[in-house]
């Protein structure tokens, strides 16, 4: 079984070592590594670095240089085009794998061999080693992203091995704007993961580039932002009771960018005062949004 370990690198050069050094550590596992430069302004740093890690890295390491910003996504789709492997994970520039992340998913993976399970998804660790999200009392169980999401209420993030001809078809809808929960809520119509406890990923929330950290930064595609999370809210529209707190929360974030990208009377406004007032507006406004939906079904 082969694994591809695809990273999108924006101004990686001072954090894709770590990554780099992590696959050296895996303990075993058949893999290749694509990194994708999502046109970094670093003046060549990260090209250059890219380049001496495929040069000199034990396993094989692909490399694609977009010669314009996707925002992201678009680097995990054109990844996929000229991945060889059976399943693919999302490494971002700045994570790490666990020693024996490929060890332990293969094991699930063999285990699990169904049609419908588009792989596995594990835990992940801060920098210290502290777990994110709460602990399951479970090893594993098998079901849908909704699942876990709303009826099992566990929101935290998770580290997904998926199968690389679904990763390409999911992501090949992705546009600048859309992030990778898009996908997953989109995917969790038609099939399911092995949702496992076992840790297979390490971020370190201390930097400035960690998503922790920048999930609330300003947002350069606010229309598609909102557009992905009201279509996500569709995808999951058969769990939303199930945890109406998550669903506001998604509600609001859909509203509130769909209120930041109308910059036409709030342009003189600075742009965090802008956004946390468009933030607490969204959530009534959500709300009232789920009542009218509710009365009306």
């Amino acid at each position: 079984m082969k694994f591809s370990v695809i990273t999108p690198c924006f101004n990686s050069s001072e954090t894709l070592g770590r990554a780099y050094a992590s696959l050296l550590n895996l303990t075993s596992g058949e893999f290749e590594w694509i990194l994708v430069d999502d046109c970094s302004t670093d003046e060549g740093k990260t090209r250059s670095l890219m380049k001496n890690i495929a040069a000199s890295a034990p396993f094989p390491v692909k490399l694609i240089f977009l010669d314009k910003n996707h925002f992201g996504s678009r680097s995990t789709y054109e990844a996929c085009l000229i991945a060889s492997g059976d399943f693919a994970c999302i490494l971002d520039h700045d994570d790490q794998l666990t020693r024996d992340a490929l060890v332990v998913v293969s094991r699930y993976l063999k285990e699990f061999d169904e049609e419908n399970i588009a792989g596995v998804a594990g835990r992940c660790v801060n920098q210290l080693g502290v777990l994110i999200g709460k602990r399951s009392r479970e090893d594993f169980f098998i079901g849908k992203e909704g699942d876990l999401r709303f009826k099992r209420r566990m929101t935290f993030e998770t580290f997904q091995f998926t199968k690389l001809e679904i990763l390409k078809k999911y992501f090949s809808e992705l546009r600048p704007g859309y992030t990778n929960g898009f996908a997953w809520a989109k995917i969790s119509l038609n099939y399911k993961f092995v949702f496992v406890s076992d840790v297979l990923r390490v971020y370190d929330m201390t930097l400035p580039t960690s998503y922790s950290n920048t999930k609330r930064l300003h947002v350069i595609y606010p229309d598609a932002k909102a557009e992905a999370l009201q279509n996500t809210l569709e995808y999951y529209n058969g769990y939303l009771f199930w945890n109406p707190i998550y669903s506001l929360r998604i509600a609001a974030s859909s509203i509130r960018h769909r209120l930041n990208s109308r910059k036409n009377i709030f342009m003189d406004l600075p742009g965090k005062l802008a956004s946390r007032f468009f933030y607490f507006l969204g959530i009534p406004l959500a709300y009232f949004k789920y009542l009218m939906d509710k009365r009306s079904s």
